[in-house]
């Protein structure tokens, strides 16, 4: 893999709006470019510190997939089991011009269980934010993350 951007910062925040909690996370990802077949494929590795409304911050990582899928759609993968069995979280087609922002909706939500998650997708001058709506018998959460260029 070659490493495109060591320096890029993630802020985000998730809301658990049926128990009132609310968790802060920042920190630092490398964007790097797959090798071998998925040309089109950006990997994004998150090293970041996740704080709930108790104060303590404890150590999170993540790991995603960005890349171009057959129909031309952005696809977002997790690489929670590794990068030979990436979890499809979510596909972007229609997009538009919105506020200085390009920006599409998933074409359909993720099932976890059963809970459905939608995303939302924002690119802009040097940024890129993802907004997850979660809906579910037991779950009512909204999780907005922030990648900026430093």
């Amino acid at each position: 893999m070659a490493v495109l951007a060591a320096g890029v910062r993630v802020r985000g925040v998730a809301v658990d709006h049926i128990a009132g909690a609310r968790f802060e996370r920042s920190g630092v990802v490398r964007v790097e470019r797959a090798a071998g077949g998925l040309a089109d494929c950006l990997i994004l590795r998150e090293r970041s510190s996740v704080a709930g409304s108790g104060g303590l911050a404890r150590p999170a990582w993540n790991a995603e997939r960005w890349s171009v899928g057959d129909a031309g759609t952005l696809e977002l993968a997790h690489l929670r089991f590794g990068p030979d069995r990436p979890v499809a979280l979510a596909a972007f087609a229609r997009w538009r011009w919105r506020r200085g922002w390009a920006e599409a909706r998933s074409v359909a939500p993720h099932a976890c269980g059963p809970d459905r998650y939608w995303c939302l997708v924002r690119l802009g001058a040097g940024a890129v934010e993802v907004r997850w709506r979660v809906l579910g018998p037991a779950a009512r959460q909204t999780v907005v993350t922030l990648y900026t260029t430093a």
